[in-house]
Order: structure tokens, then C-alpha cells, then sequence
């Protein structure tokens, strides 16, 4: 009897002291933090800090976060994975934007290293076991752009963009998920380097039969478009997914781009975004959300598992259920993506809007 008491006291005692017993965690986070894409990878900076103040003290104290800076350069995601797989410490990695989570997937599954891909293009996790896109898809967002369309009695479309990963996997989304409703009378694919989009203009401006213009030009160029397609007295709307919202391309566009609308990844919850804004004023949350709530997942999938073996981080983010975060409640979809939302915005002369009701 006495030492039933004894098993019973020290199982009580282990479950009380369970959470001291998990493994340390170290995350790489190989973000833009020079650079022209550089707010990206500080608002993501700055939604970790938050993320692991809000833990409680016993996972603040053992998670740990790497960073390395890519410039938003796949050829430098490849190097800083590289640098940080040689080390032996990370137990998973973070990364932001298509090209550069896509130029290091296959290197992650081969090295079994789960990484958390704050990007939209599903090439990215396809056929791979440790890879994730925490962002919302390209196919949600296409649907809602599509159905704005409908609503604004739009019909036909000439369509530029950059030939980007990200970028190409909405151009093809469009192409899918269009049943015929809306023409493409005009589509010129364009580098991300250029900066000068008069030829396509050009060939726009003698056409009477457009409605609209999908701007699907990548950041660093969605506000000079806007400009010289206004310099060239082009009036018609433009819309967009993502790139618009960007202070620099609306600075760029001397006004230009304020009246056009875009679709955007939800905005993040209203007590998140609000500890933000109070925490880093005058700085973007782009993204920050995505990377608040990833260091959420990777606490609590070393934490609940008690293991960070990469079966283990790779297990858990994969049958993630009716998470609740920054983001919202989100559950895995099957296809290591997750079901986030998204949403219709406005560009204005003083920043960016959400639409109520996407009117």
C-alpha cells in the first residue's frame, strides 16, 4: 500500500512538472532584413518577439530563434538554410515569400528540417513531408477576387504581372477557377526588375474594350505602374492581389494607386493588432501575424508532443485543429496548407482599408 502511494505521488508530481521536461527549441528565421523588402522580415521580427513574450515562462525560456538575412534572394535562403543546417541546432525553420521558401523545400525535406513557409505558391509543399505554407491560398483569394468582379459587373480584363513565384500561382489560380465569366483581352508577363511598363500601356491605351487592369505586378512596381499608366491619361480601375499594400508603392505612385482595390490575407485579430500597434507604432504587420502564430504552433506542437524530433514538429503541424491565434482560428487542410481567410481591401491616400462587407 505504501508504495502504491509512492507511484501515485510521483506520477501526480511528474504531470505537475511535465511542462520543465520539454526540449529547448531553436528556430531559424531566414527573413529579408536588408534591403527593399527589409519592413517584411522586421514586422515578422517583431511578431516573434511577441509571440514568445506571451508564452508562458517555462516555453519562453527554451525557445530560441536564429536569424539570418536572404534579402528576399533565393540564391541567399539557400545559403543561410544551408549555414543553419550545418550547425546541427535548428529543430525548424521560418520563411517569407514563394521564391525564396520554394528554392529551399526540397533541401528541408531531404534534410528532414520542418520549416513553416509564410508564402502562397503550393508548388512550395508539393510532394514534400516537412514543408508548410502558413498563408492563405492563392485559391481562397482568387475566389474572392473573382467574386468582386462578378459584383462589379467587370467582364473584360487586360492583365499584367511579374513572372514570380507567388505571382504565377494566382495567375494560374485565375485561369482555373474562371468558368468563363471574364475575358482576358490583354496579358503581358513582365521581369520583377522592370520598370518600365509603357509597351504594355501602350498596346492598353488602344484598346476601347477593357473594363479593368489586373495589376499583378510584384512590390517595387505596383506604384510605378499606377503612375504611368496615369501619365498616359489610362483611368481605367486597377486591382490586385497583395502587392498594393505597401506604403513604398503608394508613395511610388504619387497618389495613383489611392480609389483601386486588392485582396489581401485577413487582417489578424483585433487584440493582436492592437498590442502591436501599441508595441511597434508606424511599423507594417504585414505578416507579423503569420509569424506570431508560428512560433505559437512550434511551442506547442515540442510542448503537447513533448518532442522535437522532426516527426514529431512534422506530426503535429500537419493535424493542427481548430488553432486559436493571431491569425484567427485555422486548422490544417490536408495538403500542409492551412484554411486561412481573405479579405477585399482599399488602397486610400493615407494607407490601406479593409472593406466591410467587401463593398
Amino acid at each position: 500500500m505504501k508504495n502504491s502511494w509512492v507511484i501515485v505521488g510521483l506520477f501526480a508530481f511528474l504531470v505537475h512538472v511535465a511542462p520543465a521536461f520539454c526540449e529547448d527549441v531553436t528556430i531559424g528565421a531566414i527573413f529579408p532584413l536588408s534591403g527593399k523588402a527589409a519592413y517584411i522580415g522586421e514586422a515578422c521580427q517583431n511578431g516573434i518577439t511577441m509571440a514568445i513574450d506571451s508564452l508562458p515562462e517555462a516555453d519562453r525560456s527554451r525557445i530560441h530563434v536564429m536569424y539570418e538575412d536572404d534579402q528576399l534572394v533565393p540564391k541567399n535562403t539557400v545559403s543561410a538554410f544551408q549555414k543553419l543546417a550545418a550547425s546541427g541546432k535548428v529543430n525548424a525553420v521560418l520563411t517569407l515569400s514563394s521564391a525564396t521558401s520554394k528554392a529551399i523545400a526540397p533541401l528541408a525535406d531531404a534534410r528532414r528540417i520542418p520549416v513553416l513557409a509564410i508564402a502562397s505558391d503550393p508548388a512550395i509543399v508539393k510532394n514534400k513531408k516537412y514543408v508548410f505554407n502558413l498563408w492563405v491560398t492563392p485559391e481562397t483569394q482568387v475566389q474572392l477576387m473573382l467574386e468582386r468582379l462578378k459584383s462589379l459587373g467587370i467582364k473584360k480584363i487586360a492583365r499584367i504581372y511579374s513572372e514570380h513565384d507567388a505571382i504565377l500561382a494566382y495567375v494560374e489560380a485565375f485561369d482555373r477557377l474562371n468558368s468563363g465569366d471574364f475575358s482576358i483581352v490583354l496579358d503581358d508577363p513582365y521581369s520583377t526588375e522592370s520598370r518600365d511598363f509603357k509597351p504594355f500601356l501602350t498596346k492598353l491605351k488602344q484598346r476601347s474594350d477593357v473594363d479593368a487592369i489586373f495589376a499583378e505586378v510584384f512590390f517595387g512596381q505596383a506604384g510605378l505602374f499606377a503612375k504611368q499608366a496615369r501619365d498616359l491619361g489610362i483611368t481605367l480601375p486597377l486591382f490586385n492581389i497583395e502587392s498594393f499594400e505597401d506604403p513604398n508603392e503608394l508613395k511610388a505612385s504619387e497618389g495613383a494607386l489611392a480609389g483601386n482595390w486588392y485582396i489581401q490575407a485577413d487582417d489578424p485579430q483585433a487584440d493582436f493588432l492592437s498590442a502591436y500597434q501599441a508595441k511597434f507604432p508606424d511599423k507594417s504587420y504585414y505578416s507579423s501575424a503569420n509569424c506570431y502564430d508560428a512560433i505559437g504552433l512550434l511551442a506547442k506542437a515540442s510542448s503537447e508532443g513533448s518532442s522535437t524530433s522532426p516527426e514529431g514538429l512534422r506530426d503535429y503541424l500537419a493535424s493542427v485543429k481548430d488553432y486559436r491565434g493571431a491569425l484567427g482560428t485555422f486548422s490544417a487542410t490536408g495538403d500542409n496548407r492551412y484554411s486561412l481567410p481573405a479579405t477585399v481591401k482599399l488602397v486610400t491616400e493615407s494607407g490601406f482599408q479593409k472593406l466591410d462587407n467587401q463593398g
